[in-house]
């Protein structure tokens, strides 16, 4: 309908008066978005005839009212435009510390990834005082064992080969290494609630599952999945995820190989999780592999003392007699930098610095390294001041703003309802924006995160689950929207709208409460 029709009425009444011109800044404000400059739909001589012909109580309480309908959609629409950018500061000030220290992260693991920095003074002590350190120390029957079963099975005519042979086809019957060995080799299957498993032709393949997993936490629905931070944290244990599938270990059915079990067992401390504090077992579970052993250690005159250890853990032969003797891998231990300075990086390497300049030098003229000054992660969660900055954010910039755009727009849907004018809707903040950094936030959070379960080091991942339970905790924007009764008693509240202006305040706070 053509609103300027009304001027053509003999007698006007104040609800057209106030409709018309509600509908010209309307009007107006659409033009504005396109760009266009308007001096509105009416002439100001005809806004005042409008007006001047309204002459009852009535009529001039009904344009009062909408003219105030007017001034409140104005002061709101103004307050949800700075609700936004206090949503944007909150934010971006979340956005920034996370994706500075992933940056720094990333960074970290290259700088750690460089050789060791030394001068060759400093290098040559070190090297020194580790060996004198290693010669030093004794070595326990039971991890010399280990080392000669390795240095055995390597030689395809030795004793403890032969015995090996024998064994293929034995199955392992040491309950506590049943138990035991599945988890530490990561071996098992998995099963969803009703006991069924995933489509796996092996059940040992747990690479398979573990690519099967990625993806049904990709066809998740983000929402949902930060709805409940309990969701998170499942998955971030690796022990279950919102489909209820899991990961059990019971390998009984498939049995364990005496031979393959011993072939399979790479280093010392997956033979320490096996049989540590329990050599005896061992003997008991290999007794063939126990005796050619035993004879092929005693076969060398520094070792043939050892024939009668009852006490295997205990450390009795010192490192410098295997070092002397080039028994098994001692010697080539005690000449690897790689070991010798493997608490200090040394798979990195060691990079000898050649005319050091001397402010690059402490007392000892050892290379000082410069104070780091990238922190990552680990520091955003040790760092209170940062935590407390973030909480700062999110709890008094990014959710109270979002609270009151939301509550606006409520506020501006049940104002266009009560007056019939689906047209105030243009004065609504679009949402999907703000939905959406936050979905995209959530997203590269979690995917950042979800290999936490399968991080070898415990105390990193500790950290870093704290870290996103505590400090860089998802962002659900789907909790905050207010209850059915919420909207009801702020429709109640605008009845009578000459009060609108009076009660507009309270409306909003209402519909902001308890989200």
């Amino acid at each position: 309908m053509d609103i300027r029709k009304i001027l053509n009425k003999k007698k006007l009444r104040g609800e057209e008066v106030g409709r018309a011109l509600l509908a010209e800044t309307i009007y107006s404000y659409k033009e504005a978005q396109k760009g266009k400059d308007t001096d509105g739909i009416f002439t100001p001589a005809e806004r005042s005839k409008m007006v001047e012909g309204l002459t009852t109580s009535k009529d001039l309480k009904e344009y009062t009212s909408y003219k105030g309908v007017d001034r409140t959609i104005y002061k709101y629409f103004g307050l949800a435009q700075t609700s936004v950018q206090g949503f944007y500061n909150g934010f971006f000030q979340i956005w920034g510390e996370y994706k500075r220290s992933v940056t720094e992260e990333s960074s970290i693991e290259y700088m750690e990834s460089l050789p060791i920095i030394m001068t060759e003074k400093q290098y040559q002590e070190e090297r020194e005082k580790r060996q004198a350190s290693l010669l030093a120390k004794k070595i326990s029957y039971q991890e010399i064992a280990y080392k000669a079963l390795h240095h055995s099975i390597s030689k395809p005519d030795s004793p403890v080969n032969k015995a090996l042979d024998d064994l293929e086809g034995q199955q392992i019957t040491n309950p506590r290494v049943i138990e035991t060995y599945p988890p530490l080799m990561d071996i098992g299957h998995m099963e969803y609630p009703d006991g069924s498993r995933p489509a796996q032709k092996d059940p040992k393949d747990f690479d398979k599952f573990i690519e099967q997993y990625k993806e049904k936490i990709q066809e998740m629905d983000w929402e949902e999945l930060y709805k409940r931070h309990l969701s998170l944290t499942d998955l971030i244990d690796g022990v279950e995820d919102p489909t209820g599938l899991k990961r059990v270990f019971n390998n009984a059915e498939d049995g364990i190989d005496k031979k393959t079990l011993l072939e399979y067992i790479e280093d010392l401390s997956e033979w320490e999780a096996l049989y540590g504090g329990h050599f005896k077992e061992f003997i008991e579970d290999y007794p063939t592999i126990y005796n050619a052993l035993l004879e092929e250690i005693t076969s060398h005159p520094e070792l043939e003392h050892l024939k009668g250890v009852t006490d295997y853990q205990e450390r009795i032969v010192p490192w410098e007699v295997l070092y002397k003797g080039n028994l098994y891998d001692y010697k080539e231990l005690l000449e690897s930098d790689s070991f010798l300075f493997s608490d200090i990086g040394g798979h990195r390497g060691i990079s000898i610095l050649k005319n050091p300049q001397e402010h690059n030098l402490d007392e000892r003229g050892y290379y000082k390294p410069r104070d780091p000054y990238l922190k990552g992660l680990k520091h955003l969660y040790n760092d209170e001041e940062k935590r407390q900055f973030i909480q700062r954010a999110r709890n008094d910039y990014l959710i109270p703003s979002y609270k009151t755009t939301i509550a606006i727009n409520i506020f501006f849907d049940l104002l266009a309802e009560r007056i019939n004018m689906p047209e105030l809707e243009i004065f609504k903040t679009s949402m999907d924006p703000l939905k959406e950094r936050v979905a995209i936030y959530n997203e590269l959070l979690y995917t950042w995160f979800q290999d936490i379960p399968y991080l070898h080091d415990q105390e990193e991942k500790e950290w870093k689950k704290a870290l996103v339970k505590e400090v860089l905790t998802p962002i659900d924007l789907s909790i905050y929207t207010p209850t059915e009764s919420q909207v009801q008693e702020a429709r109640a509240l605008l009845e009578d709208l000459s009060l609108l202006e009076e009660n507009a305040i309270t409306i909003i706070t209402l519909l902001r409460s308890g989200l």
